[in-house]
C-alpha cells in the first residue's frame, strides 16, 4: 500500500493495523489513533519494536467533541513520525493503563518501507 507522504491517518483512511506502505526519507507520517481515555487508557510505544529508522516526532491526545451533557468519552492520539533512514521499520503501541501494563485493550502495528 502506497500511502503519500504525511498523510496516514489511521482514523480518516483506516489503514489496518499490519499495513505496509512506502515513505520517502525525511518525510513525515501522522498516525491518528482512537483512545478509550474515559477508563484511564492511553497509546504507549511498544520498547524493542522499532529500529533507528524513524523518529517519534511528537505524540498529542486530542478530545472527540461529545454530545452536551454526556460525562467521559474517547479521544484520539496522533503520534508524529519522521523516517529518517531507508529500509524497513516497524511503529506498534499498545492501548492500557499506565498503571496496569498487562490489561492491553487493543494493539496498532504499522510497518514503514522507507525510500530515498
Amino acid at each position: 500500500m502506497k500511502v503519500p507522504p504525511g498523510n496516514v491517518r489511521t482514523t480518516d483512511d483506516h489503514v489496518a493495523t499490519g499495513s505496509t506502505f512506502s515513505v520517502k526519507k525525511g518525510h513525515k507520517v501522522t498516525i491518528t489513533l482512537r483512545t478509550a481515555t474515559d477508563g484511564g487508557y492511553g497509546w504507549a510505544i511498544v520498547k524493542g519494536k522499532h529500529s533507528p529508522k524513524f523518529t517519534v516526532l511528537s505524540k498529542t491526545v486530542v478530545p472527540r467533541k461529545h454530545k452536551p451533557g454526556v460525562v467521559g468519552g474517547d479521544s484520539n492520539t496522533v503520534y508524529v513520525l519522521r523516517a529518517t533512514a531507508t529500509g524497513r521499520a516497524t511503529f506498534k503501541v499498545v492501548e492500557r493503563r499506565s498503571f496496569d501494563k498487562t490489561d492491553v485493550i487493543d494493539s496498532y502495528t504499522l510497518h514503514l518501507h522507507i525510500t530515498k
